[in-house]
């Protein structure tokens, strides 16, 4: 008898004992489906229920709070999909993240998993020397930082040949500035595999 992962931590619970352990062991198969994204297949499963809460965000003052249901995490991450899209970042190629900790960095971190994009999150205490560094090495395509981290890359831009494109701002998302082309002027929140 193969068993889940469910039934295997139901079945340890009962008798949590080495030879129940091996037992079980040997009767798990984990099952992996043949196209899995985390995007769709969890934020996006998880959004049919439209109330479910995602993520809760303070601000600095700790006092005004931003709710955020997968249903929001759905929109938006599929939004900035398809924002990378119009700047023609294709399937594979990795992108800098340089932003702090807001909700927009789930944004975009979901919205490239669901186009196949690598997210490369980095530290808002990187150096620009730290950026260029890591631009170059990996090959990154797009730059995606904040204000501050604008300023940094500014630096060591013209250093960096193969970031085609940087975005320090989104359409009502992320603050910053797009440089070096243009946005499709539709910008759907529908994404598909």
């Amino acid at each position: 008898m193969l068993m889940d992962y469910t039934t295997f931590t139901q079945e340890y619970a009962k008798q949590p004992t080495v030879e129940t352990y091996e037992r079980i062991c040997r009767q798990f198969k984990l099952v992996v489906p043949e196209h899995y994204n985390f995007g769709f297949d969890v934020i996006d499963k998880w959004a049919e229920n439209r109330t479910k809460l995602a993520l809760i965000a303070a601000a600095q003052d700790r006092e005004n709070l931003r709710y955020y249901t997968f249903w929001d995490m759905k929109l938006l991450s599929s939004k900035f999909a398809n924002v990378l899209r119009g700047l023609t970042v294709a399937k594979g190629e990795r992108v800098f993240v340089m932003l702090p900790q807001i909700p927009q960095w789930y944004e975009a971190v979901l919205g490239m998993v669901k186009i196949g994009v690598s997210p490369c999150p980095a530290t808002t205490l990187c150096t620009p020397r730290d950026i260029e560094y890591r631009i170059n090495r990996a090959e990154m395509a797009v730059v995606l930082t904040d204000d501050e981290g604008v300023h940094k890359f500014d630096e060591v831009a013209d250093k960096c040949p193969r970031a085609i494109e940087y975005v320090g701002e989104l359409p009502k998302t992320i603050s910053g500035k797009i440089k070096r082309g243009e946005l499709r002027k539709n910008e759907a929140f529908i994404v598909k595999r």
